[in-house]
């Protein structure tokens, strides 16, 4: 039943958002139109996404760009008009727009005509991007400047993971009344595992993701230094004063 009912759902969103209705098909119209896409780029959702499409030629997307929800890509704009109906002259404005390789673009980022972003850089959310963003580093704002090199970026995320995991189990019982299944920190499970055999799939997915990474993140996993024992070690640690009222995982 949910395999019928699954296709039926995306036959109706094919019928409603054509092209749209998802991300694979929105890269593929773009590439037929002749945009330069590579390998790996994922669109969070095609249907909130706008590439400008009237100049394909002049966007360049490069390999494993992550694009969320709500971002724009533009390679012109119509503010010659203005200009226009003041001097009279017609005064294109078409600049290519150019993303390069490992790029994050968070949430409602708007990347204007003539933008050019680095290699390895993650653009905050609701960043307005234009000129040039270098490799390697963390950009965000209106306009968009980087605030961080990728080194620091990676040092401040590293040091954020035991606090995390620990507002991510305490939320949990507040709201459930209940300790989380380790499936949960299915982005923080570094903290209590290294043994590569008996892993949650959702755990594998995410040291799988980033085509070319794979076996970097699987080296890098069998070796580090894990900071609890085990799964129960760390919600003992996070729920020290959260014993009252905590039932245990159904």
């Amino acid at each position: 039943m949910s395999k019928i009912f699954s296709f039926f759902n995306k036959v109706a969103r094919y019928l409603v958002y054509g092209y749209k209705s998802n991300g694979k098909l929105y890269l593929k119209h773009l590439k037929d139109k002749g945009m330069c896409i590579g390998d790996g780029v994922v669109l969070f959702s095609a249907q909130t996404t706008m590439i400008d499409e009237s100049v394909p030629y002049m966007v360049t997307i490069g390999k494993n760009v992550q694009i969320t929800g709500g971002v724009i890509i533009l390679s012109h704009d119509y503010g010659w008009s203005t200009l226009k109906a003041v001097y009279g002259d017609v005064l294109g404005s078409t600049r290519p727009t150019f993303i390069g390789d490992n790029v994050y673009i968070g949430m409602n980022a708007i990347i204007l005509a003539g933008a050019h972003i680095g290699n390895n850089v993650v653009i905050g959310a609701n960043s307005v991007v234009s000129g040039n963003i270098p490799d390697n580093c963390v950009a965000v704002g209106s306009p968009c400047k980087p605030i961080y090199s990728l080194e620091e970026y990676h040092n401040k995320r590293k040091a954020a993971q035991l606090n995390e995991a620990v507002d991510i189990i305490r939320n949990y019982v507040d709201c459930y009344g209940k300790k989380p299944p380790k499936e949960k920190l299915y982005e923080h499970f570094w903290l209590f595992e290294k043994d590569d055999s008996h892993l949650p799939e959702h755990f594998v997915f995410q040291n799988n993701l980033m085509p070319g990474s794979e076996a970097m993140t699987w080296n890098n996993f069998k070796n580090h230094d894990t900071v609890f024992v085990n799964y129960d070690e760390l919600v003992e640690y996070a729920l020290k004063n959260k014993k009252q009222g905590m039932v245990e995982v159904e």
